[in-house]
C-alpha cells in the first residue's frame, strides 16, 4: 500500500468518528436529551443526598467553587469536603464555608493513601461519613455548580435502568494562550466521543460530576476497587460493564470553567494523565486512541511534507498531499462545531493553532508508551497490568502544576 492511499484511508476513518461525534453531541445537547430523555423522568423523585468533593490547596476560584454548594436548589442534602490532612492549604476557606452553612456542610479528613490514589481514599472517607443518604454524588473542586446541578444530576436516577447519572466539564480559554487552546481542544473532542458513546452504548463517566444510589455502591462493592486503583471513574465503569449497567449523560449538567492550562507543557502532561488512566483499566483502548491520534498527527505533517516535495519537482498527491488537505478541513470544521457545543473565546486564535492541536495529543500519547505510572497533585502512582497500584511516592513535581 503506497503512503498515499494510506494517508487517504486514514484521514476518511478519522473523519468518519470525529464529525459524527461532534454532531451527536450537539444533538443530544439540543434536542434528544431535552426532548425524549428528559420528559420520561421523575422530577418528584428527590432522595437525601450527600455531596462528597474531594479537595487538595487552594487551587483558582475555590472559593466560589466550593461555596456553590450551599445554594442548591434541592430540599434534602449534607455537603462533605475531604481533604488528606489538616495541612491542607485549603482548608481556611473551606472552614470558612462550613461555618455559615448552617450544619449542612462538614469537613472529613482522609488520611494519606497507601493503595490507591489520594482522590479515591478522600472520596472513599467522605461516603464513610455520609449520613443516611440513599444517593451519592460527587463532583470536583474545579467547577462551581449551578443551583439546578444537584437536582439535574439526580434526575436521570429516578429511572431504575440507570446505574449512573453524569455530567461533564467545559472549559473556556479566557485569555487565549497557546496552553488554554490546547487544553480546550482535548477537552471538546473528549466530550465529543465521550457523547457519541453515551448515545450508541448508554457508557461513559467523567468523575468530576456524577451521582449514583448508595445501595448500588455498596451492593457493588466500588469501595473494594477505589481503594486499590488511581482512578475513579474508570474504577466504577469497569464494574458497570461487569454487570452490563448503563450509565446517563445529562445535557442539564455541564459545568462550564475557565480554568485551562496555560501552558502547552501542562496541557500535554494533563493529556497524557487521561490516557494514563484509560490505560490502567482498557489497554486496547488506549491503544485504539492513541494510534488515532498519531494517524491524525501524522495527516497534519503530510501537509508541509508534500507542499515541500512539490516545490522539489516531486508529486503532490503521491506525497499524501491530497489527503492530508482534506484532513487540515475536517480539522477546521471540527473547531467550527466544537464552537457550537458550550462557550468558546478566541476561536481565531484556535485556528491559528491549528496545525499544534492534533501534534500535542499525539505527543501526550507517545509520552505514556512503555509508561505504568501518573504524576498527579504532587504524587506518582505506579500501577501494575491489571491498573492496581503497587507504589506511592510523594513530592513529585508535576507540569500540571
Amino acid at each position: 500500500m503506497s503512503a498515499a492511499l494510506a494517508l487517504t484511508l486514514a484521514a476518511a476513518a478519522l473523519a468518519a468518528v470525529e464529525v459524527p461525534a461532534a454532531l451527536v453531541a450537539r444533538l443530544r445537547q439540543r434536542w434528544i436529551y431535552p426532548r425524549l430523555v428528559r420528559p420520561r423522568l421523575n422530577p418528584a423523585w428527590l432522595p437525601r443526598c450527600a455531596i462528597v468533593i474531594p479537595t487538595k490547596g487552594a487551587g483558582k476560584n475555590l472559593a466560589a467553587n466550593l461555596g456553590a454548594h450551599l445554594a442548591h436548589d434541592y430540599p434534602d442534602y449534607e455537603v462533605l469536603f475531604a481533604v488528606e490532612d489538616e495541612a491542607d492549604a485549603g482548608l481556611p476557606i473551606i472552614r470558612e464555608i462550613i461555618a455559615r452553612s448552617d450544619g449542612r456542610a462538614r469537613l472529613v479528613v482522609a488520611g494519606l493513601a497507601a493503595t490507591c490514589s489520594q482522590q479515591n481514599y478522600n472520596m472513599l472517607a467522605g461516603v464513610a461519613a455520609a449520613r443516611g443518604a440513599e444517593v451519592l454524588a460527587f463532583c470536583d473542586n474545579d467547577v462551581a455548580p449551578g443551583r439546578d446541578w444537584l437536582r439535574s444530576l439526580v434526575l436521570p436516577l429516578s429511572d431504575p435502568a440507570v446505574a449512573v447519572a453524569t455530567g461533564y466539564r467545559w472549559l473556556v480559554a479566557a485569555g487565549g494562550s497557546a496552553g488554554e487552546q490546547v487544553h480546550t481542544f482535548m477537552n471538546m473532542t473528549m466530550f465529543a466521543h465521550f457523547s457519541l458513546v453515551a448515545q450508541l452504548a448508554g457508557a461513559g463517566l467523567w468523575g468530576g460530576s456524577f451521582a449514583l444510589r448508595r445501595a448500588e455502591f455498596e451492593t457493588w462493592r466500588v469501595a473494594a476497587v477505589w481503594g486499590e486503583t488511581i482512578s475513579d471513574d474508570m474504577g466504577l465503569m469497569a464494574i458497570l460493564r461487569e454487570r452490563r449497567r448503563r450509565t446517563m449523560l445529562t445535557a442539564d449538567v455541564f459545568l462550564v470553567t475557565d480554568d485551562a492550562l496555560p501552558t502547552v507543557r501542562a496541557a500535554t502532561a494533563w493529556y497524557a494523565r487521561q490516557l494514563l488512566n484509560v490505560k490502567s483499566f482498557e489497554p486496547g483502548t488506549w491503544a485504539v486512541a492513541g494510534v488515532a491520534t498519531v494517524a491524525g498527527a501524522c495527516l497534519v505533517v503530510a501537509l508541509p511534507v508534500a507542499i515541500l516535495a512539490a516545490g522539489a519537482g516531486g508529486s503532490f498527491l503521491a506525497w499524501g498531499g491530497g489527503a492530508a488537505l482534506f484532513w487540515w478541513g475536517i480539522e477546521a470544521l471540527l473547531v467550527c462545531l466544537y464552537s457550537q457545543l458550550g462557550p468558546t473565546r478566541n476561536l481565531r486564535r484556535m485556528f491559528l493553532l491549528l496545525p499544534l492541536l492534533r501534534l500535542t495529543q499525539a505527543a501526550s500519547f507517545l509520552a505514556t508508551i512503555g509508561r505504568r505510572h501518573l504524576d498527579w497533585a504532587g504524587v506518582r502512582y505506579r500501577f501494575n497490568r491489571r491498573g492496581r497500584v503497587v507504589e506511592i511516592s510523594r513530592g513529585v513535581s508535576s507540569a500540571e502544576s
